[in-house]
């Protein structure tokens, strides 16, 4: 049974090297292209971490910038409603005093004429 295999083995030694050369071949582009291609993504995984770490440092950005932004919002209309408060105080003493004295006043009617610049006619 040996010499039969050593037979043909010698009949066919350069199909069974080309084979095996090919094999051989065919498992180092194999290997070549799994690291090429193992590198690449290892490169895309990189390259999506910095992309998420920059995208969430935008976030947490934009979020400390909305809050700022409502905070300072929520200060400017507190500011402004307390000085609408204030004028609203101030025209109401001042309507009040203005009522005091036209009540006094014997030349009201006059004095509303002189100052919308008209002919005061008096009916008496």
């Amino acid at each position: 049974m040996w010499t039969k295999i050593k037979t043909w083995f010698l009949a066919k030694w350069k199909w069974i090297i080309g084979i095996f050369a090919g094999l051989l071949a065919i498992s180092i582009a194999f290997t070549k292209r799994d690291s090429f291609w193992k590198e690449n993504f290892k490169n895309l995984k990189d390259t999506s971490d910095k992309e998420k770490k920059i995208v969430e440092h935008a976030s947490e950005k934009l979020s400390s910038g909305v809050k700022k932004i409502n905070k300072e919002s929520v200060e400017g209309k507190k500011k402004i409603i307390e000085k609408e408060e204030e004028s609203a105080k101030i025209l109401k003493e001042r309507k009040k005093d203005f009522f005091e004295e036209s009540k006094k006043s014997d030349t009201l009617a006059k004095d509303i004429a002189e100052e919308l610049g008209v002919d005061f006619v008096n009916s008496k």
